[in-house]
C-alpha cells in the first residue's frame, strides 16, 4: 500500500511526541501476620538437622540460613534443599516469601532466648503522631522496667513520585531505628528502606526485643535519612512523608519453657489460605552416651573406641536404638524413670547391643548404613510394656529380668552357652513341635518414613521359592522408628526368614543347676539321644585336667556299634569375662579329634587345644560327628517350676540367617512421584518490546518469554521498574506481558515451580524499554510523479511503526 500527496514543497520526518500520562501501579499494601509457636520435642534437641550435619554453630547466620530447608510449610521447604546458601538465601531458592523463623533447643533451664516475637504478652500502646523529617529526630522514652520488647509503627500517608513529564511513579524514603540503654550511646537497630507506590496510609511496624541485662531508661529515635520532600532538587515532585505513629510496649510472661524445644514463625498471611501444616526435620533429643564414644554426623551411629569403663560422657543425639531406649527408661520426666533406677538396667549389655547396631551393613544403593538406626517422635502417651517392646523390636531385641536388673537379648550371631543332653533334663526328655504352614507368610509389606517424601513409603518382601510352593499369603508391618528403605528391606527379609526356616520349637524341662543359667535368647544346643538314634552326651568326672577330660561313661557307652575316626567334643566351661568382670559360662568347642585320642572314659586333647579353664565336675559334654552334631536353638521362654525346675522352650536358630539377611541385594530407587522434585531452571529469558493499539491510542507492552526447565507446572514472574516495589504473578504461560509500559529499566526474575511448590533457580534479565522515543524507520522509497511544470503527485510505501500510522505525522 502507498500513500499519495498532490502539492508541491519539501521537508522531514519526526515521531510524534503524543502520549498518555502513566501512573505506576499502587502495590504497598499494609502485610497481615500469622504468629505461631510449635512445641516440637522435649530438649534439649540436637537442632535442625541441615545445619547440624554441617557442624554448623548456632546463632550464625549460615546456620539460620540452612536450617530454613529443614522447615515445611504445606509438606514444601522454605528453602529448597539443593540450594547453595553459603552467601546468603536468593529468591530464586526460596519456596516461601515474608517469613521469620527462630528455634529454641529446650535447654535445662528455659529457652536460650526468648520467643517473644510470636508469643502472648501484655501490650501497652503509646501514641507519638509526630513527623520525622529529614535532620530531626524524634525521641521517646521508656521507664517501665518490666517492658521486654517493644513495636514502633511508622505511618506513610502516601508514597509517590510526580515526574516532570506528567507520570506517576513509586519512590523511596529511607529511615533508621535506634536505641540506648541509660543514658548511653545510640545504636542502630533498625536499617530499612519503603519502596514502591501508594496512595493512601501505609503502616510498617518493626519489632525487637530489649537488652534486660541494660538497666532502664531505654531511649527509642527515628530517623529519617532521606531528603526532605520540599528540599528534593529537580523538575519532579515526591510525597514521602514518615510519620512515627505509635510505639507498642510488650511485657512478657516470665514463662522459660525448661527442657521444651521449639519453633516460632512469624508469617505473612497473603501466601496461604489458612494457616499452614508444619513439619520438621531435627535431630531430636540428647541422651547419655559411653565416654568412649562419638556420634556419625552423617548418620547418627556411635563410633566406639577402645574399652568402655562404665560411665557415661556428654548427652548428645544419635540413632542408636539402644541408648535411646536406656534413656526412655531412665528418664523421669517422659519415661520410665519413675519406677525403675539406673542401677536396675545393665548397662553393658545395653553396650553391647549398641555396638552391634551401629555396625555398618550394605544400604541397597551402593552405600552403607548402620544395621539399626532410630528415628521416632513419640507423640502419645503409651502403655510402658507395650513402648518397651516397640522400641527393643527396632533392634530385633527382647528386654527381660534377670536377678534384679532389666537386660536386653537380640536376634544376632552368637555363640552357644549351654548344652543340653539326656543327662541334664528331666525324664520326660525333649519334646517337638513345627509351625503350621498357614501361619507362614511368603510376602511381607514393611512401611516406613520415607524422608524424602515426608510420607509413608512401603517395602514390598518377597520369597519366591515360597510363592512358588505355597502362593501369595502376605503381611504387613510397621519397621517403628525407621526411615531407611534399606532397613525395612532386612527388617522384612529377617521376618521371612524367620518364620519359613525356623519353624520348629525344642521343649524340655532341666534341673535348678542348669535353669538357673538359661536366658531368653540365649543359643543352646541340644544332643538328643532318641532323635539322633543313639546317646552322645554326658558329664565330667572329677580329676579332670585341662588337656585330660575324664566323663562318667566310655567310648563304647557312647558308640557300641564302633566310634568314628573323628569327632567333635563341645564342652560348657565357666570362665572369667574380663570386659565385664563376672564369671559366665561360655560352650567351648574343639573339633576333629582323633578317635585314637579316646580311651575308655577318658579324652585326651591333641596340643595346642587343651582348654584355658579345668573343666568342674559335672560339666556337661556333647559329642559330635559328620552328619550327626547337637542341633543349635535359641531359647524364646523360661519359666521356674515349684518343684526347682525349670520349662524352657526354644526354637530353630539357623547360622546362616544374618548373612542372608544382610546380603548385598541392590535396590532400585523409586520415583514415586515428580511433586517433590524441584521445577528445573527456566532458560532462555528474553525480553522484547512492542507497540500496540488500543481504544484508538498507541501504546508499549514488554513481552517476555522464556523455555520453562523440566517438572515446571506454573511460573512465577517477578519484575520491577526503576528499582520500585518487586510486583509478582503465576503464570501458567511462558510468557509475560506488561501493558501501557513506561520508559526505562526493568528487572526480571522468573522462577519455575513444580505441582508440589518447588522453586527452581530464578532466570534473570534486565532490559530498558526505549518505548515511543525511538525514531521510526526510515522510509524506503519516494516516488515522484509529474502532473504538469507546476504539480506532480508523490509516493511512498506506509510506514512500519503503528505509532506513525495512528496519531503520527509524514512531514515532507
Amino acid at each position: 500500500m502507498t500513500d499519495q500527496i498532490i502539492g508541491a514543497g519539501g521537508g522531514g520526518s519526526q515521531r510524534s511526541a503524543g502520549g498518555s500520562q502513566k501512573v505506576a501501579k499502587d502495590n504497598l499494601d499494609s502485610r497481615q501476620v500469622a504468629r505461631i509457636v510449635d512445641l516440637v520435642s522435649e530438649g534439649e534437641i540436637e537442632g535442625p538437622a541441615t545445619p547440624a550435619r554441617l557442624g554448623l554453630t548456632r546463632g550464625t547466620v549460615r546456620y539460620a540460613d540452612e536450617m530454613l530447608k529443614d522447615v515445611y510449610f504445606n509438606n514444601t521447604p522454605i528453602v529448597r534443599a539443593g540450594a547453595d546458601v553459603s552467601s546468603g538465601v536468593s529468591s530464586g531458592d526460596q519456596n516461601f516469601q515474608q517469613y521469620e523463623v527462630s528455634v529454641r533447643f529446650g535447654a535445662e533451664h528455659g529457652v536460650q532466648g526468648s520467643l517473644s516475637e510470636v508469643s502472648e504478652s501484655v501490650q501497652e500502646e503509646v501514641a507519638v503522631g509526630t513527623v520525622v523529617a529529614n535532620g530531626t529526630p524524634v525521641t521517646r522514652t521508656i521507664t517501665d522496667q518490666n517492658v521486654t520488647a517493644v513495636r514502633v509503627t511508622l505511618n506513610v500517608p502516601q508514597l509517590q513520585q510526580f515526574r516532570d513529564n506528567g507520570d506517576i511513579t513509586g519512590t523511596s524514603v529511607d529511615y533508621r531505628i535506634q536505641i540506648s540503654y541509660n543514658g548511653g550511646a545510640f545504636a542502630d537497630i533498625v536499617t530499612d528502606t519503603i519502596k514502591g507506590r501508594t496512595v493512601d496510609l501505609y503502616q510498617r511496624k518493626k519489632y525487637f526485643e530489649l537488652d534486660m541485662s541494660q538497666s532502664k531508661p531505654v531511649q527509642i529515635r527515628v530517623i529519617r535519612d532521606t531528603v526532605n520532600d520540599a528540599n528534593r532538587t529537580g523538575d519532579d515532585t515526591f510525597n514521602s512523608e514518615i510519620i512515627w505513629s505509635s510505639y507498642t510496649e510488650h511485657v512478657y510472661g516470665k514463662f522459660t519453657y525448661p527442657h521444651s524445644a521449639l519453633f516460632g514463625h512469624v508469617i505473612d498471611a497473603k501466601q496461604f489460605s489458612r494457616v499452614p501444616d508444619r513439619k520438621y526435620r531435627i535431630r531430636g533429643i540428647k541422651v547419655k552416651i559411653p565416654n568412649n564414644a562419638t556420634v556419625d554426623a552423617d548418620n547418627g551411629r556411635l563410633i566406639y573406641s577402645g574399652v568402655w569403663n562404665g560411665t557415661f560422657g556428654a548427652a548428645a543425639w544419635t540413632t542408636d536404638p539402644a541408648w535411646i531406649l536406656y534413656d526412655l527408661l531412665i528418664n523421669k520426666r517422659y519415661g520410665f524413670g519413675q519406677n525403675i533406677k539406673e542401677e536396675q538396667l545393665n548397662k553393658f549389655n545395653f553396650y553391647d547391643c549398641s555396638q552391634y547396631c551401629a555396625a555398618l551393613v550394605p544400604d541397597g544403593f551402593g552405600g552403607q548404613e548402620p544395621r539399626f538406626a532410630c528415628n521416632i517422635s513419640i507423640q502419645t502417651q503409651s502403655e510402658a510394656f507395650d513402648l518397651i517392646n516397640q522400641m527393643a523390636s527396632i533392634f530385633r531385641a527382647q528386654p527381660y529380668w534377670s536377678a534384679g536388673a532389666l537386660a536386653l537379648t537380640m536376634d544376632r550371631p552368637q555363640d552357644p552357652e549351654l548344652i543340653f543332653t539326656q543327662s541334664n533334663v528331666t525324664e520326660e526328655g525333649f519334646s517337638y513341635s513345627g509351625s503350621s504352614i498357614k501361619t507362614r507368610h511368603t510376602c511381607v509389606s514393611v512401611s516406613y518414613l520415607d524422608l524424602d517424601i515426608r510420607d509413608t513409603a512401603y517395602e514390598l518382601v518377597e520369597d519366591e521359592d515360597a510363592i512358588k510352593k505355597f502362593g501369595v499369603i502376605k503381611k504387613s508391618i510397621k519397621a517403628v522408628g525407621c526411615t531407611s528403605r534399606g532397613q525395612a528391606r532386612r527388617l522384612g527379609e529377617w521376618l521371612l526368614y524367620s518364620e519359613n526356616r525356623e519353624t520348629e520349637t525344642c521343649s524340655f524341662t532341666t534341673r535348678m543347676a542348669e535353669g538357673t543359667k538359661v536366658r531368653p535368647g540365649m543359643i543352646i544346643k541340644v544332643a538328643d539321644p532318641f532323635r539322633a538314634n543313639r546317646f552322645r552326651g554326658g558329664r565330667v568326672k572329677p580329676g579332670s585336667t585341662g588337656n585330660v577330660i575324664k566323663l562318667d561313661r566310655t567310648k563304647d557307652d557312647m558308640f557300641p556299634n564302633g566310634a568314628p575316626d573323628t569327632f567333635d567334643f563341645n564342652i560348657m566351661l565357666r570362665v572369667r569375662d574380663e570386659d565385664n568382670d563376672q564369671d559366665v559360662v561360655r560352650q567351648v568347642s574343639v573339633g576333629g579329634i582323633n578317635s585314637a585320642q579316646w580311651t575308655g572314659d577318658t579324652i585326651t586333647l591333641p596340643t595346642g587345644s587343651e582348654l584355658e579353664y579345668v573343666p568342674t565336675a559335672n560339666s556337661v559334654v556333647a559329642i559330635g560327628t559328620d552328619g550327626l552334631r547337637p542341633s543349635l536353638w535359641r531359647v524364646i521362654g523360661v519359666a521356674e517350676n515349684e518343684e526347682g525346675t525349670y520349662s524352657v522352650t526354644a526354637l530353630t536358630h539357623e547360622t546362616g540367617k544374618y548373612d542372608f539377611v544382610e546380603r548385598d541385594v541392590p535396590l532400585q530407587r523409586r520415583d514415586v512421584t515428580a511433586l517433590d522434585n524441584p521445577a528445573g531452571q527456566p532458560t532462555n529469558l528474553v525480553a522484547d518490546e512492542r507497540l500496540y493499539e488500543a481504544n484508538g491510542q498507541v501504546y508499549v507492552k514488554i513481552i517476555l518469554s522464556w523455555q520453562p526447565g523440566t517438572d515446571t507446572a506454573r511460573s512465577i514472574v517477578r519484575w520491577r521498574y526503576e528499582n520500585n516495589n518487586w510486583n509478582e504473578f503465576v503464570t501458567f504461560a511462558n510468557d509475560y506481558e506488561i501493558l501501557n509500559a513506561t520508559d526505562g529499566t526493568y528487572e526480571f526474575e522468573v522462577v519455575g515451580q513444580s505441582a508440589g511448590f518447588q522453586n527452581s533457580p530464578p532466570a534473570q534479565e534486565t532490559f530498558t524499554a526505549v518505548g515511543k522515543s525511538a525514531p521510526p524507520a526510515t522510509i524506503p522509497d519516494l516516488f515522484i510523479a509529474p502532473i504538469d511544470q507546476h504539480n506532480a503527485e508523490l509516493h511512498w510505501p506506509q510506514s512500519v511503526d503503528l505509532d506513525v500510522r495512528i496519531g503520527g505525522t509524514i512531514r515532507i
